[in-house]
């Protein structure tokens, strides 16, 4: 399986401390040791907290990736050149895509520039008349 952006920011975060959400409402805090594919993660030192708030301390858990609604990763990883490069906004400039200028946009100004030239030509008939 090949790593996307998302894969590489959590491999990068790894040895930090994590917060990460389930689907069931429980939260688990913690230092991120393994990241798989999968998004399955293996926490050390973490606490665990219910939906309903109750906290519990665990050696080592290991999440289920499939369960995790989201991670939230430390502001230290800003400077990570995985995030850089998913931040990076393309420059119109060099964007190969264009905004839209091709051949429908040169015919409806062809189209446009010979119906001012008919007009053009109708006012200068009727002032001549």
């Amino acid at each position: 399986m090949s790593s996307g952006i998302p894969m590489k920011i959590l491999l990068d975060a790894v040895g930090t401390h994590v917060y990460l959400e389930l689907e069931t409402g429980e939260t688990y805090e913690g230092r991120l040791v393994n990241v798989e594919d999968s998004l399955n993660v293996l926490l050390e030192d973490a606490t665990k907290k219910t939906k309903v708030g109750h906290p519990s301390h665990l050696e080592r858990v290991y999440v289920r990736g499939s369960n995790i609604v989201f991670f939230q990763l430390p502001d230290a990883l800003k400077t990570s050149p995985q995030v850089q490069a998913a931040l990076a906004i393309p420059n119109s400039k060099s964007d190969a895509r264009g905004f839209g200028g091709g051949r429908l946009a040169a015919g409806v100004k062809s189209k446009q520039q010979g119906k001012r030239a008919r007009n053009e030509a109708s006012t200068n008939d009727a002032n001549e008349s």
